[in-house]
């Protein structure tokens, strides 16, 4: 991500279509997930002090985040016994 783009929905907007246009046709299965309002960093804890602009913790991001990336790796990497 460039400077001054962090936290900017209309940046992760983009960044969607673009991707969109580049991969369409190959087939390619991808995400973009965007959580409303969290900043860079939000899945870390001791960053709860903005010392940089843009870097936070976000307790209910970090654990929809970590949700979803159980849910990926198992759909992606299944286990089978």
């Amino acid at each position: 991500m460039g400077r001054g783009r962090v936290g900017r929905p209309d940046h992760a907007a983009r960044a969607t279509g673009r991707v969109h246009r580049r991969d369409a046709g190959r087939g390619l299965d991808w995400r973009l997930v965007v959580y409303g309002g969290a900043l860079h960093a939000f899945h870390h804890p001791p960053v709860d002090q903005t010392v940089v602009p843009g870097v936070g913790y976000h307790p209910q991001h970090a654990q929809r985040a970590w949700r979803d990336i159980v849910d990926l790796l198992a759909e992606c990497l299944p286990v089978t016994e």
